[in-house]
């Protein structure tokens, strides 16, 4: 929350780091096999953190469509994870491990 004399960088900071938080228990749900909270989990991240601007938070967002392509697949949901990684790929197409995971997944347009 921000407060009055905080640095308005401090509360985008303070902000990322929840997010970080929130991804790093998604994972932790998968980890524990539990996977529908953590693609809600990661679905909210998601949509929390939007079209970011700034280069760390692109780098954030790449890794949780990465995560929550690999959910989607977890779930057997192939048509979505398929969507997650296209998303990836398209903000990011250097990215090694969206693209093996998008010809895994692959579906006609």
């Amino acid at each position: 929350r921000f407060r009055a004399g905080q640095d308005e960088s401090d509360s985008d900071e303070h902000s990322l780091t929840g997010l970080r938080m929130s991804n790093n228990l998604a994972t932790l749900y998968m980890l524990q096999g539990n996977v529908d909270d953590a693609m809600q989990m990661y679905e909210q991240v998601v949509a929390s953190l939007g079209q970011p601007q700034d280069k760390a938070r692109q780098n954030f967002r790449s890794t949780l469509l990465y995560n929550l392509g690999r959910a989607y697949e977890d779930s057997n949901d192939v048509v979505r994870a398929s969507e997650a990684y296209r998303s990836l790929l398209e903000e990011h197409p250097e990215y090694v491990n969206g693209k093996g995971m998008s010809s895994l997944t692959y579906i006609p347009g």
